[in-house]
């Protein structure tokens, strides 16, 4: 079988290239295409996959946007599928508006396809977002997702698509690079990041810069804590992509009012820096609105970090697999932050065994069956 991998953000192409390495190494020949930068990643570039990427660097070029707007419609819809011809399927990842076109040039030229979901994409869809993508879940072969997904959109539509359910989680890139670390050069790369001070825990904000992750409400709570308590904290919030300056900005002037020490990081992190940071991440929050199965929160947790998370999202994974976190209302975060500092060593020490845990639940080592059994479907 061969197989083309589709994706839209290039922040996650070290995730997909992941995916096709694994399924290259299991006799599934696969390839991967980034349509933010329209990065192919291939084993053999043939004459017409040349071609096709060509015409769609010299239509990036097009002025006014309009005009290229128009161009780009018709290269998916017509050109993409002379690429998408020389596979046995496409596998389109993170369902997007955009995929519509190309699903119908698919159709078109009889061209399987299957979905992946992703999260945002279905948590965050609106009634009007399923009615216009029930074409791609009608078309396709295979949905792959988690069960958390699923349940969403067998809820919308009725049950209708449930034959077509695959159950897959992705493997976590970034627990090779945290297991490398060395103490010494960790702790030397933290202080120079400023996510590290002497003496005080390190509470983590959330995990990007978007308005969803809701860092006002953390750190309203944080407030709260009394000047004991806010002396032992640093606080760090994450903002490295996703973020509006305009936001950033807010927070900053938020959080500087607090009389508390913190780090904003507004800047590309490499995944050493990631590592990192999710290693210093002594106590972590997470109260964003909607959320899948992030690998910010698995890095946490693999670390041994304490996690609180608010009490509307849902990790069947982690309640199943008896890992350590705290879940948390938003009016008792303070409350249970408060207990965390009095009595760090108890909780720190409730958290031994999750490292092992999330190694079970999401190395790409223990999900890389799932995905090789949906791809032979």
């Amino acid at each position: 079988m061969k197989v083309l991998l589709v994706y839209p953000w290039s922040h996650h192409c070290r995730m997909m290239n992941k995916l096709s390495d694994i399924l290259n190494e299991n006799g599934i020949d696969t390839d991967v295409l980034c349509l933010a930068n329209y990065e192919f990643i291939t084993k053999k570039v043939t004459i017409i996959s040349a071609a096709i990427l060509l015409i769609e660097k010299f239509i990036s070029k097009f002025r006014p946007v309009r005009f290229r707007s128009r161009l780009r419609k018709r290269y998916e819809r017509y050109l993409l599928p002379l690429l998408f011809k020389q596979y046995d399927k496409i596998d389109f990842h993170a369902f997007m508006d955009h995929y519509l076109n190309m699903m119908s040039g698919c159709i078109a030229n009889g061209i399987k396809f299957d979905l992946c979901l992703w999260g945002s994409d279905v948590l965050r869809a609106t009634p009007e977002d399923f009615s216009r993508r029930e074409f791609g879940y009608i078309n396709c072969n295979r949905i792959k997702s988690i069960e958390l997904l699923q349940k969403k959109v067998s809820s919308v539509y009725d049950e209708r698509f449930n034959a077509k359910f695959s159950t897959v989680y992705f493997g976590n890139s970034n627990y090779p690079v945290i297991d490398s670390l060395e103490d010494v050069k960790c702790e030397a790369i933290a202080k120079q990041m400023g996510i590290f001070v002497p003496e005080k825990i390190t509470v983590v904000c959330g995990y990007n810069g978007m308005v969803t992750q809701q860092h006002k409400l953390m750190l309203d709570e944080i407030d709260m804590l009394s000047n004991e308590y806010k002396d032992k904290i640093h606080i760090v919030i994450p903002m490295t992509y996703g973020q509006d300056e305009m936001y950033k900005l807010e927070i900053d002037s938020i959080v500087r009012k607090m009389n508390v020490s913190y780090k904003i990081l507004d800047y590309f992190l490499s995944p050493e820096q990631l590592a990192v940071l999710r290693h210093m991440s002594t106590i972590t929050l997470n109260t964003q609105t909607t959320d899948a199965f992030c690998g910010a929160l698995q890095e946490s947790l693999y670390c041994e970090n304490i996690v609180m998370i608010a009490d509307w999202l849902e990790y069947p994974p982690y309640d199943k697999n008896d890992v350590f976190y705290i879940k948390t209302k938003v009016e008792d975060i303070h409350t249970n932050l408060s207990k965390v500092l009095s009595d760090f060593s108890t909780y720190r020490k409730l958290t031994e065994g999750n490292h092992k845990k999330l190694r079970s639940i999401s190395s790409w080592e223990g999900v890389s069956e799932a995905w090789i059994k949906a791809y032979e479907l």
